[in-house]
């Protein structure tokens, strides 16, 4: 058993940031909820203090997000390729509170406030990926937006819990802060970033700790692709037979490539 699948539930139950939060785990309920007034969300119950949260190191978590894109792609992303990316970010506490070198024990907000944000952004684009009228060509952040709004096949707005339950909670983020973190995620930066620059530098200090992150968060993905695959299947049939070592073995892979990323 490696080291990553032993300690990933200590890592996520144990890590935190200097407010308080969990580093993965859902919003605690009592929150300051009021009804949405934005459109598409109108009515829905919205999350202010975790809106009032981001606004605090919005400009951190969008900064991080662009030195972290400069080592993943010099070209727009696809959906897949967004899908992938989104998870890394979201994965990123996880990696930085495990790592071998310099882990992380209290987390600055910035980095819970960027994982939550790519934590919907990954839905989306999941859903992207899996939408038979959607080509998997790089899309702009106002058509994934768009997408998520409700423009799509199965007209769900990603925006909103449960489309069918009016008291369904909904994103507190307006359309110009979505359509910002999609573009700092999708396009990679304009203008080079010097971490020595940015709060964040002493903990993401080069690029070669970048593509750690993105290693990590891509056999995180893998893992949870091959765990899957494997509930899905019914074992009293020799495909399934088959489709369950394949998930077996990649999800040893996965989790191989996540260890090597931790440096472990």
């Amino acid at each position: 058993m490696s080291y990553t699948e032993r300690h990933i539930g200590d890592a996520i139950r144990e890590g935190f940031d200097t407010s308080g939060r969990n580093i993965i785990a859902k919003l605690q309920e009592n929150r300051s909820f009021v009804p949405n007034r934005l459109p598409g969300r109108i009515g829905h119950p919205t999350d202010t203090v975790a809106f009032s949260e981001f606004q605090q190191s919005n400009d951190e978590a969008i900064s991080l997000i662009k030195y972290i894109r400069s080592t993943y792609s010099e070209t727009p992303l696809t959906p897949k390729q967004l899908e992938e990316f989104a998870y890394a970010i979201h994965a990123m506490p996880m990696y930085l509170r495990m790592r071998a070198n310099n882990p992380v024990d209290i987390l600055p907000p910035y980095f819970i406030d960027a994982s939550r944000a790519a934590d919907g952004i990954k839905a989306v684009a999941y859903e992207m990926v899996r939408d038979p009228k959607l080509s998997d060509k790089p899309k702009t952040q106002r058509q994934t937006y768009n997408f998520a709004d409700g423009n799509n096949t199965a007209k769900k707005n990603h925006f909103i819990a449960d489309n069918k339950n009016p008291k369904s909670n909904s994103c507190p983020a307006p359309q110009v802060l979505v359509e910002e973190v999609l573009k700092a995620m999708i396009y990679p930066p304009k203008e080079a970033i010097d971490p020595k620059n940015e709060a964040w530098g002493e903990y993401v200090p080069d690029e070669e700790e970048a593509r750690r992150i993105i290693r990590f968060g891509l056999g995180f993905l893998h893992n949870v692709d091959a765990t899957d695959k494997r509930d899905k299947v019914n074992p009293n049939s020799s495909r399934s037979v088959k489709l369950l070592l394949e998930a077996s073995r990649d999800r040893e892979i996965s989790w191989r490539e996540m260890d090597t990323a931790l440096g472990r």
